[in-house]
């Protein structure tokens, strides 16, 4: 099953927390519908809408490439992987939050890891389609979503390539 969304307003969002807080991983496919330069689009944000952070996202940055990141607060950390995406094709991302690093894969391979320590305290709302701050959501993602899946451990190995 896919969910089709408009880029403008549509999302899925959950009302409960993600757990566990560290160690979890995302994978998804994604299908851009529109092109949509200069602009971010989020696929994935886990936030705390209590205290205004989108402590883990997915999101493709307006140069189309996908991004896997977690804010602390202000700041953060970004991986960017080394794809430049084409509108109506159908990508496979596995995103990859642990307590030492992020990785982000594609199409079954591992392309980009980062080795800086997550810390996040909380989350509350587990959205796909756009990003959630401070309860407001935005950022919406142009296209189709489908085989969601999370899972309470890191799934790419540090061996991984």
């Amino acid at each position: 099953m896919a969910f089709l969304l408009n880029g403008s307003n549509q999302n899925l969002v959950s009302s409960g927390a993600l757990t566990p807080q560290v160690n979890f991983s995302v994978f998804l496919r994604f299908k851009i519908a529109t092109a949509f330069p200069g602009a971010n689009k989020v696929i994935f944000c886990a936030a705390d809408t209590v205290v205004g952070a989108q402590n883990y996202i997915m999101l493709l940055n307006g140069g189309s490439q996908i991004w896997v990141g977690s804010y602390q607060g202000s700041g953060g950390v970004a991986i960017i992987s080394g794809l430049t995406l084409t509108t109506g094709v159908w990508y496979s991302v596995l995103g990859t939050w642990g307590a030492t690093n992020q990785r982000i894969a594609y199409d079954g391979t591992t392309r980009v890891t980062d080795t800086t320590s997550v810390t996040t305290t909380s989350t509350n709302r587990t959205v796909f389609g756009s990003e959630m701050y401070q309860g407001a959501t935005g950022a919406f993602f142009p296209g189709s979503i489908a085989d969601l899946a999370i899972w309470g451990s890191a799934l790419i190995t540090p061996t991984s390539s």
